[in-house]
């Protein structure tokens, strides 16, 4: 805008510069430069006004900031994805906040098919995340990025996360959504991760704004981040009804207990199902390092160093990890392979959600039509 010659004696100042006009007239979203060093701007040749970009061969001395100025105070839009099925995109958002049906993973690589497939270790497959804007004035500019990490809960940013890949979107229309993928192959592991989803644009930024409480990189406290969970398997799930069997079958999960506070913390962790046979199938939990440490069990017994819920949901309550220990749990679950469930495992501390996780097994659905023979028909 201009150079403004200081004289400043040694000490803290206070600055103004002269009053001016900036050429705005729609209070558009713009960056503001500000630079203090020994030498003046170089006038620019096309327009006659100091170039912010500096001489040729840089300052010796001095510093430049770069501020955003978001335009107007009000802004009506708003991007989001949400944390779970009802989710509206308010903060912060209710739990669960780790069942975001806007990511999912098509190993056909259709995106536009909304239903889930289980990625298979180390086969390239595709990650898709929808972006919606719910209010009224286009978004622009908006990179969306993926991350996985280890099943967790009380997972830290950005430590507990690796990145996947990042795909972009010009321009997202007000009241509108819109679907974007992401070619990806999964490690050559098993198991069950936590996938995150982060939107970030100029309008609307992550770390601020009216759809954010602290702290910002909380899923629940910000509408721009979502999560969801589930599994990479070793082998292709099924697609088809006829392929399915009611064989008994275990898999075995492993999830992490982290604390991410920098003091000791009492918490409580819940293990909670829709849907799971306990009249034909197991549960078993291996707490680890946790074994002893909690105050009080529900619907839980005690078989050697193991616990198998006899009901739901099955409680380890008053648990204390230290500062910043992470602790890792495995679980065995035995099953008919005919029948669907999701098993939730939550993490509360002070009665307020710190983290979870679910483990499903979906089945394909399958109608089942009678055949209707005609009596009077001729034979064939």
């Amino acid at each position: 805008v201009q150079n403004q010659l200081l004289s400043l004696g040694p000490g803290i100042h206070v600055v103004s510069t002269p009053t001016f006009v900036p050429n705005n007239p729609h209070n558009d979203p713009l960056w503001m430069r500000i630079t203090i060093s020994e030498l003046p701007a170089p006038i620019d040749a096309a327009g006659g006004s100091p170039d912010g970009r500096g001489p040729e061969n840089g300052y010796s001395v001095g510093e430049t900031e770069d501020y955003y100025i978001p335009g107007p105070p009000s802004p009506d839009y708003d991007i989001y994805m949400k944390d779970n099925p009802t989710d509206d995109g308010s903060v912060p958002s209710s739990p669960p906040n780790w069942k975001s049906p806007d990511i999912w993973a098509r190993s056909d690589g259709d995106c536009t098919i909304t239903s889930h497939q289980n990625p298979e270790a180390g086969v390239p497959t595709t990650l898709c995340v929808r972006v919606r804007n719910r209010l009224s004035t286009p978004v622009h500019k908006i990179i969306v990025n993926l991350y996985y990490g280890s099943a967790g809960l009380g997972l830290g940013w950005p430590g507990s996360w690796a990145g996947i890949g990042f795909t972009t979107i010009p321009s997202l229309a007000g009241n509108s959504e819109v679907v974007k993928s992401i070619p990806w192959t999964p490690p050559n592991m098993t198991g069950h991760f936590c996938f995150l989803a982060r939107a970030d644009s100029h309008e609307d930024p992550i770390g601020s704004g009216p759809d954010t409480l602290a702290p910002v990189n909380l899923v629940q406290n910000n509408n721009n981040i979502a999560q969801r969970n589930f599994n990479i398997v070793d082998f292709p799930e099924f697609i088809l009804c006829d392929e399915i069997s009611d064989t008994i079958s275990t898999n075995t999960e492993y999830f992490d207990i982290v604390n991410t506070k920098t003091t000791s913390v009492t918490v409580d962790i819940k293990f909670d199902s829709g849907g799971f046979p306990l009249a034909d199938g197991e549960i078993v939990v291996h707490p680890g390092p946790l074994w002893g440490r909690w105050a009080s069990l529900i619907n839980f017994n005690q078989v050697g160093v193991t616990l198998k819920p006899n009901n739901f949901p099955a409680e380890m309550n008053g648990i204390e990890l230290g500062p910043g220990e992470t602790v890792s749990v495995t679980m065995d679950v035995t099953a008919p392979g005919n029948v669907g469930f999701e098993i939730d495992v939550t993490g509360y501390k002070e009665d307020k959600v710190f983290g979870g996780i679910t483990f499903a097994r979906v089945l394909p659905s399958c109608i089942y039509m009678p055949v209707v023979l005609d009596e009077d028909a001729p034979p064939p």
